[in-house]
């Protein structure tokens, strides 16, 4: 409580602290910490403000929590984040939510038994837009 306390000043806003995102850097300064952390990013093209892309990423800890045993523990730095397009109106956002936590569980299993099996191919002519 007394840390909260402390952060709250911090906590919200353009610029924030965030004691999470500060145990991401747990596997920097000490090997007994990669196996505790965990980042992902939820993308969605639903048209969606920064309060809703917040509640889609805490919806996604569910997904967290039913995939990873232990989850969220002191020693590690469980994040996720959202980013939306906007492409596309929300008509439902529980069942956004709802969704983002299955996607979460499922690709944290898919990870972690088939991850080997994927290559990552970048074609830098789609960044630039040329085909």
């Amino acid at each position: 409580f007394v840390l909260s306390a402390v952060l709250a000043p911090i906590s919200f806003g353009l610029v924030q602290a965030r004691v999470s995102e500060a145990l991401g850097l747990l596997p920097v300064m000490t090997s007994t910490g990669i196996a505790g952390v965990t980042v992902g990013c939820i993308l969605t093209d639903a048209r969606i403000d920064k309060v809703q892309a917040n509640k889609l990423a805490s919806a996604g800890h569910g997904g967290l929590s039913r995939a990873i045993r232990p989850v969220h523990t002191d020693f590690d730095g469980d994040t996720l984040f959202c980013l939306a397009s906007g492409k596309k109106p929300v008509l439902n956002l529980l069942l956004l939510q709802t969704a983002a936590a299955y996607a979460v569980e499922r690709a944290v299993v898919a990870a972690a038994t088939e991850g080997a099996a994927y290559e990552v191919n970048y074609d830098e002519s789609e960044e630039d837009g040329e085909e």
